[in-house]
């Protein structure tokens, strides 16, 4: 996503409301459905911050049973904003504007990454697929799908006797 800035840089404002969407391939891990950014770039006596909105809605496997699911997720983000060559450009902390033009691309790709929860599930109660055969077991019992549960290992056994309890 990318943002002109002339009209913060040529100081005819100090604040700069923008808005837009990701596209659907977004490079962020997840397939994107639907999203919205809104936020703004406050100059104040030359040092310049980005806040913004994220709302994403996107599809994901269910890590247990495969099933596409559909997920949101929403978050702010701040950031200082510096112009090339003011600092050096490895500084992780600043998104920097090149031109007149700042691309937030890269930084809303990290942030999501780092807002997406560590698995994705269906729903709590997700039973995954049968071992044996791999047919959902949300939709069908063992009975069902014709598999016989394996044998726990004896020296298991009383392990799953506490888990029963």
């Amino acid at each position: 996503m990318k943002i002109n800035t002339t009209p913060i840089l040529n100081h005819t404002v100090t604040e700069l409301a923008f808005s837009g969407s990701l596209p659907e391939d977004f490079p962020c891990g997840v397939t994107v459905t639907s999203s919205t950014v809104t936020g703004k770039i406050k100059n104040a006596a030359g040092y310049m911050t980005l806040t913004a909105d994220i709302s994403i809605n996107y599809t994901q496997p269910c890590d247990r049973c495969l099933v596409d699911t559909e997920y949101s997720l929403e978050f702010a983000l701040s950031a200082p904003v510096a112009v090339v060559g003011a600092l050096e450009e490895d500084d992780d902390d600043y998104l920097f504007v090149k031109g007149d033009t700042l691309d937030i691309t890269g930084r809303l790709a990290e942030e999501i990454y780092i807002h997406l929860p560590e698995r994705h599930l269906c729903h709590e109660e997700c039973r995954g697929l049968c071992q044996e055969c791999g047919a959902d077991m949300n939709k069908t019992d063992q009975a069902e799908c014709g598999c016989t549960p394996k044998k726990i290992d004896a020296k298991w056994e009383k392990i799953k006797l506490m888990l029963d309890e």
